[in-house]
């Protein structure tokens, strides 16, 4: 059985009575009682209206960092390694198995300018600048090794994979549609060309999402990927340069404009939701769960609740040393590229706020364990007694009764109908009735009992 201590601070209650097996990277626990999930200031906030369950609020701190040869650009993370889109110097693959030490894995050197970097399967698909879309063979992450490319017509800053398609943000040229179905001969399969400069895109089912830089949010039709077509826009009030999609939201990082917030429901009429104007510029916006994470260049790493979309709200800022451009979220960390500083590892989930207090009651001895069932708590106090309390209001606990003349006892646990104290001896009362706990048996102990 596992608790978390209500009693007298009345926290919560949570009792793990079913182990399961599950699958690796997963963990399920079934608890006795729900009455509790909607309560603040207990383990986690449960939401039963929303459908909701968040962790408590966390501070970025660094745990690691790795300089690269070059500015570090962008970077994509899959299983144990990040892949920096290393700008000069083409990929770098770094082992991230422990995060607090990337070390260096191995590296492509490609031939143009690594702006941004995708991975799936295989292969990282490198938008490569003037030398438009690189392909590199990761199957040995120590030893990458070229598979092919596709140069494509203008510039190519970024780089979303979807089914058999690499979809390429190619500057001038918009959207460029290139087939993978053979990634050793990327081959042309489509294009679009937007209306200002495409340095960011996202797809997400039959849309792709373009940050058109001077032209905002595009959004094109790609359900025949030889053939997109306008969907709809929505013009910005700066420059977009990158794009995350999240469920019926697209996040658009607009530069001097901050964080902008579309609502994509009708993606032929994109409308304004909401947004927040970060401190210098937005470049590059990763969304994970109820944050988004926006890398606001000299400002370093801003963290957004957009947990209400319409009002994105800073919960923390990490004020990198030098200009935060690309941002990767996996697990409990965030994989930053900070330009010349290379790459910085943050941990984005450890607690800093601990569950407080929702209410208390005073004894007249010091407490020294309780157990909780249903409505009440049963403490075991230093002056021998055990107190029952009414927890129906975690607020206030209220005095329901008390038994003096338990022996010396130092813990208390509760089954079904009857409560066990221990300490000299092990009592049983039967608390059938709460208000009325009455002694059935006691037993001896050689020892002192400390846990029950």
């Amino acid at each position: 059985m596992r608790k978390h201590l209500y009693g007298i601070i009345a926290l919560a209650y949570l009792a793990l009575t079913i182990p399961i097996a599950v699958a690796a990277g997963s963990h399920y626990e079934y608890f006795t009682t729900m009455d509790y999930c909607d309560t603040i200031n207990t383990t986690a906030w449960w939401d039963t209206t929303a459908g909701e369950l968040k962790l408590p609020q966390f501070a970025p701190t660094l745990v690691g960092s790795y300089s690269t040869s070059s500015p570090a650009s962008h970077v994509a993370v899959s299983g144990d390694y990040a892949y920096v889109a290393n700008y000069l110097d083409g990929l770098l693959v770094l082992d991230i198995s422990d995060p607090t030490n990337p070390t260096y894995a191995g590296s492509y050197d490609t031939p143009g300018r690594a702006d941004a970097v995708a991975i799936a399967g295989d292969y990282a698909y490198v938008a490569d600048g003037s030398s438009g879309l690189q392909v590199i063979d990761i199957y040995d992450p120590t030893s990458p090794m070229y598979a092919g490319s596709y140069n494509t017509p203008d510039h190519a800053s970024d780089v979303a994979i979807a089914g058999a398609c690499a979809y390429v943000a190619d500057g001038s040229a918009g959207l460029q549609v290139i087939d993978i179905t053979n990634p050793t001969n990327p081959t042309y399969e489509g294009a679009w060309d937007s209306p200002g400069s495409a340095y960011g895109v996202a797809v997400t089912g039959d849309y792709a999402y373009l940050a058109d830089y001077d032209e905002g949010l595009q959004v094109v039709d790609i359900s025949d990927p030889s053939n997109p077509i306008y969907e709809g826009d929505w013009s910005s009030p700066g420059f977009a340069y990158k794009v995350a999609v999240s469920g019926d939201r697209a996040y658009l990082a607009d530069y001097g404009q901050g964080l902008q917030v579309i609502d994509i429901s009708d993606p032929a009429n994109p409308t304004y939701a909401g947004s927040y104007n970060t401190p210098n510029y937005a470049y590059h916006v990763a969304v994970e769960g109820n944050f988004a994470y926006v890398c606001d260049q000299n400002s370093g790493l801003q963290v957004l609740d957009i947990s209400d979309p319409a009002n994105p709200t800073l919960k923390y800022a990490y004020d990198t040393p030098d200009l935060a451009v690309g941002v990767g979220i996996a697990g409990e960390h965030a994989y930053l590229a900070d330009y010349d500083t290379g790459l910085l590892v943050l941990d984005v989930a450890d607690p800093v706020i601990p569950p407080l207090p929702a209410g208390s009651h005073s004894t007249p001895s010091f407490c020294l364990d309780v157990a909780v069932s249903g409505d009440h708590a049963y403490v075991v106090l230093g002056d021998a007694t055990l107190r029952v309390l009414d927890i129906t209001d975690p607020e206030n606990p209220a005095y329901v009764t008390s038994r003096s003349g338990v022996p010396t006892s130092w813990a208390v646990a509760v089954s079904g109908n009857y409560a066990f104290v221990g300490g000299e001896w092990l009592s049983a009362y039967d608390i059938s009735d709460p208000a009325n706990p009455t002694l059935v048996d006691s037993y001896g102990s050689i020892g002192t009992i400390r846990d029950i």
